[in-house]
């Protein structure tokens, strides 16, 4: 399970990392130098970590150096990080759990599945006979009403 979501962190920073450094470099050449915590390119890469985990940053700053590209570049990279890629991360965990609860369950159905033919070759004829003797003349008879397994259905969402 780790090694799946070690793959998809992988994943995801390549992907997060095709639009932060490009965000960077956009942030540094408009507002470099001239706007607090984005004085430095290190305060410019941290200031947009914490714009993706929406936090606070120099806003008012920002609009105050030029108010065009301040809100075209805020507001582009928080639909972008914020919202699109977060979402993403999270449907690439939820999906690989999926994928690994299924198969942990096709597996568990296939150890039973062979501890039962085990089970079945080490009978006796007799006791096979028995068995196969018991199934034809008593079969499981249960009520199944379609309506009922509708309303189960129902409940258990």
């Amino acid at each position: 399970m780790c090694h799946n979501i070690i793959g998809d962190l992988a994943r995801f920073c390549f992907l997060y990392f095709i639009v932060y450094i490009p965000y960077t470099c956009s942030f540094w050449m408009m507002f470099g130098g001239d706007v607090e915590e984005f004085e430095t390119v290190s305060e410019t890469l941290f200031s947009l970590f914490r714009m993706t985990l929406v936090d606070e940053y120099n806003y008012d700053g920002l609009k105050e150096e030029n108010p065009v590209m301040c809100d075209i570049l805020v507001g582009t990279y928080l639909a972008i990080s914020a919202i699109v890629m977060l979402n993403l991360f999270i449907a690439m965990l939820s999906e690989t759990f999926v994928r690994i609860h299924d198969n942990a369950s096709s597996n568990a159905l296939m150890e039973r599945a062979a501890i039962l033919s085990c089970i079945h070759d080490n009978l006796s004829d007799e006791k096979k006979q028995a068995y196969y003797k018991h199934v034809h003349d008593e079969p499981m008879k249960e009520y199944y009403d379609d309506d009922m397994a509708l309303e189960g259905k129902k409940h258990q969402r």
